[in-house]
């Protein structure tokens, strides 16, 4: 996941319209990475922003560029009145690895210690093939992202010792900062999403998680799932992958894609 430029970082203070006009209108290659990135991004950007065509008409900004959308993992739940920070303060929870990231430097000192190392052991906890009870980094028990982790014997199957060398190289290479820095941004992001507090997201849509993904035990996961019909009046299928983990799209790649294809031959 990227940061906004410095010059794009200024500009989002201002407003949520700003930023998403400006930034579709100088780089959409830009705004189509961003999206795909991140799963709050992806649902973000399918809200309708009306803005003025050249024509000088009106037209709903993101369903003019994203007419569906098939998201992984996170289940949607329209901007809220509360942020997630302050909603975890008033329930008294302050080791949630949200909050852990928080302030710049402490995260990405941890992994960097043994970048490789860190990615072994965060892919394989947050998988579908760690059974170890009370083990996981949503809640941080032991004061750090690693603590309650587990480092396996060996990789599953969908993660070779290739692709993580290569997400090591790359993470050596460029830090964590720039990631780690979305969730040092979530009551700013959750200040501009005023405008479509309650919103739901009408363009045809598809859901795809893992029935061992941690996010799916998260408090409020069941409840936004059962808000669907109307969160997502648009839904063509919500699939809960039994086994599969938080990395759904490579744990079960095979019927992710064909998921996938079904989806975009019925639009």
């Amino acid at each position: 996941m990227r940061a906004l430029p410095a010059s794009r970082r200024s500009t989002a203070s201002k407003s949520q319209k700003t930023w998403l006009h400006s930034l579709i209108q100088s780089s959409p290659a830009r705004f189509a990475l961003l999206v795909f990135t991140g799963l709050i991004l992806v649902w973000t950007a399918l809200l309708s922003l009306p803005i003025a065509t050249r024509s000088g008409e009106m037209t709903p900004l993101a369903d003019s560029l994203f007419t569906a959308v098939s998201a992984m993992s996170v289940p949607y739940a329209p901007p809220g009145y509360v942020d997630i920070l302050s909603a975890l303060e008033k329930l008294g929870i302050d080791n949630f690895y949200l909050q852990y990231f928080q302030k710049p430097g402490v995260a990405e000192a941890e992994l960097q210690q043994d970048i490789r190392g860190a990615l072994r052991k965060l892919y394989y906890t947050a998988g579908g093939e760690m059974t170890e009870k009370d083990k996981g980094f949503g809640r941080l028990t032991g004061g750090t992202l690693l603590a309650n982790t587990v480092d396996p014997e060996k990789l599953p199957a969908w993660l070779s010792d290739a692709d993580l060398d290569y997400y090591a190289g790359e993470f050596a290479r460029a830090g964590f900062r720039g990631g780690l820095n979305w969730y040092r941004n979530l009551r700013r992001n959750w200040e501009l999403s005023g405008p479509w507090r309650g919103q739901p997201i009408r363009q045809p849509s598809q859901f795809i998680a893992g029935s061992r993904d941690g996010v799916l035990r998260f408090p409020a996961a069941k409840s936004q799932l059962e808000a669907y019909p109307k969160t997502l009046p648009g839904l063509r299928g919500s699939h809960i992958l039994d086994g599969a983990g938080h990395w759904v799209q490579q744990e079960r790649a095979a019927e992710v894609n064909r998921l996938l294809i079904e989806f975009l031959k019925g639009l």
